[in-house]
């Protein structure tokens, strides 16, 4: 991106930025809602975040923000809902992606707390995250073998997840291969932790959200109860469904992604 790109998109940033702070000094509202944005890294969770961005309804706070996060996880609860009390927007939107396994104590500590998640095919998550983190493998070895040291990767993993690494995880085992257990591991927790039964939790199709946006991020502001308006989605485009080659993942992995990917797919709103 060129040196007056970049400084045309911070303008852009700051002007919105005023803009909504002015909006929402005008018209505050009386209890923000909080949002969370989870789901396997390389889904859409940025795009979901973007479009709030967007939003004078909406006030977001970026995993790079240090007065929500630290080294991308978020702060203890008061510190948060401190954040909440001196929030005017109608939603403050947050994305703890590395914390989909504390989904179950967010919903205890954050009155009102909907999450949107965001779910993508493997196929394209696994072509993405590969390009992006060629030394990932090592995580995903650690998550197999000492999920207690794997940081945040190998946090409260099941006893079903660790037997799928365990099944799955090989000394030859590929980089591809590895980010599609990655993906089976992060998505899973949806079902592990029983979130299928907690209203406050819903899956959307990145698909979906790409090809219809103005249809599928009308109903995630709607379910968020924010404003919505069809220009938030200008900058959405479908170009990233299938643009690679099909990665080679070992067979069975790929039977066990194609096998989640189809029990989350209705839940996300994909007919049938």
């Amino acid at each position: 991106m060129s040196i007056f790109k970049v400084a045309l998109r911070k303008a852009d940033t700051l002007q919105r930025r005023i803009r909504r702070q002015l909006y929402q000094r005008r018209h505050p509202c009386e209890r923000t809602t909080p949002v969370f944005i989870v789901g396997s890294q390389r889904s859409g969770t940025s795009m979901t975040l973007r479009v709030f961005d967007l939003s004078l309804d909406a006030l977001v706070f970026n995993t790079q923000d240090p007065r929500a996060y630290e080294r991308g996880m978020l702060h203890d609860p008061p510190v948060i809902q401190g954040l909440l009390r001196g929030s005017r927007a109608t939603v403050t939107v947050f994305k703890p992606m590395h914390e989909i396994q504390r989904i179950p104590r967010f919903l205890q500590k954050y009155d009102g707390l909907k999450i949107v998640w965001p779910v993508r095919h493997y196929a394209d998550v696994v072509n993405s995250a590969s390009r992006m983190w060629p030394n990932f493998l090592q995580t995903v070895r650690a998550m197999t073998h000492e999920p207690e040291n794997a940081g945040w990767h190998g946090e409260s993993l099941t006893e079903h997840q660790r037997d799928v690494l365990r099944e799955h995880f090989r000394d030859d085992t590929t980089l591809l291969t590895a980010n599609a257990l990655f993906w089976y591991v992060r998505n899973s927790f949806y079902f592990e932790l029983g979130l299928e039964d907690a209203p406050q939790v819903r899956l959307f199709s990145y698909e979906r959200m790409v090809q219809k946006p103005r249809e599928q991020f009308a109903e995630i502001f709607d379910f968020c109860g924010c404003p919505f308006t069809p220009e938030l989605t200008r900058e959405i485009f479908d170009s990233s469904i299938g643009k690679n080659a099909r990665p080679e993942i070992d067979p069975a992995v790929d039977e066990l992604c194609q096998g989640l990917l189809e029990r989350l797919s209705p839940l996300a709103g994909v007919p049938g």
